[in-house]
């Protein structure tokens, strides 16, 4: 199959053993994406009964087919393991550039299993993976952190926890390329479980295609399509938070934990008042056009 290595870097953290894990062919075609995978190595590799905070939990950091080649609004990836949150299996995406040179490092995505006896980190650099010591590291902030391994490893692409995940707290996210967090499942507590600080990727190969100049073709005629529909403009314009104001007036904003569908104050935090007032610019995510994402500066009381 095209677009896919068919393959995911495997580390124990327990045993410091690091090795590729082929993923059957049959697989790319049964389980869809990434995602597909994620959940297919899950089902193989973590016990029902696992403690999702202990070393026989699984975390998986995976890719699909295009992640790597700059096609617009493939600049996300998956996380997926057992949610100390919840006890089940779940997942959460994240934006930015990590899920784009983890798609372009010979490798579908990163199985971590086990638990290491001390901080480490996990660096996959230009193909080459090892577990680095992370005790300098251990008890900084996620920016600190992010600011110190893109110093030591250039042009790698950072996923991080901060003290929130090393102490275990439930909703502590994982944080990518300072700015983007895979949220909600509470798996930053797990590799937090796991003393695996941070992973760091940077990329070095490009994707088998089945054919490279249509590809490169079509991926420019999607990206000049996309930024011509006047709703992903808006889009790109004022972010996701466009849609506060309407979805509140259709009565399904989540709001207090979705026990209310509705937020009185929901245009003083939509987009367009955002745009008005505290934004400062707009960043984006590997091969996309539309930067939703916000940048913007504000004060707390």
């Amino acid at each position: 199959m095209q677009g896919v290595y068919g393959r995911y870097l495997e580390v124990d953290l327990t045993s410091g053993e690091i090795r590729a894990r082929e993923i059957p062919a049959r697989w790319y075609e049964l389980h869809l994406g990434g995602r597909g995978i994620a959940a297919r190595l899950l089902l193989e590799l973590v016990p029902p009964e696992a403690d999702p905070l202990g070393p026989e939990n699984v975390l998986v950091f995976a890719t699909g087919p295009f992640q790597g080649t700059g096609l617009a609004g493939a600049g996300r990836h998956v996380v997926a393991g057992k949610s100390p949150k919840t006890g089940s299996i779940s997942d959460s995406y994240a934006g930015g550039f990590f899920g784009h040179e983890l798609g372009r490092s010979g490798y579908d995505g990163i199985i971590v299993r086990g638990r290491a006896e001390a901080p480490v980190y996990l660096l996959l650099y230009h193909g080459r993976a090892e577990l680095l010591e992370a005790t300098d590291l251990w008890g900084k902030t996620t920016g600190e952190v992010e600011d110190s391994l893109r110093a030591r490893h250039p042009e790698a692409r950072v996923a991080v926890i901060g003290p929130a995940g090393e102490n275990l707290v439930l909703q502590a996210c994982i944080v990518h390329d300072k700015t983007r967090a895979a949220g909600r499942p509470g798996f930053g507590a797990v590799m937090g479980a796991k003393r695996l600080k941070a992973v760091v990727v940077k990329g070095h190969r490009e994707k088998a295609l089945a054919d490279p100049k249509e590809f490169a073709r079509a991926r420019a005629a999607f990206a000049k399509e996309l930024m011509s529909d006047p709703g992903m403009v808006k889009f790109g314009q004022y972010g996701t938070a466009r849609g506060l104001t309407w979805l509140s007036e259709m009565g399904i904003l989540p709001t207090e934990n979705f026990r209310e569908g509705m937020f009185e104050g929901a245009e003083e935090i939509g987009g367009e008042r955002l745009a008005d007032t505290i934004l400062m610019d707009r960043d984006t995510c590997a091969g996309c056009p539309v930067r939703c994402k916000r940048v913007v500066k504000t004060s707390f009381r």
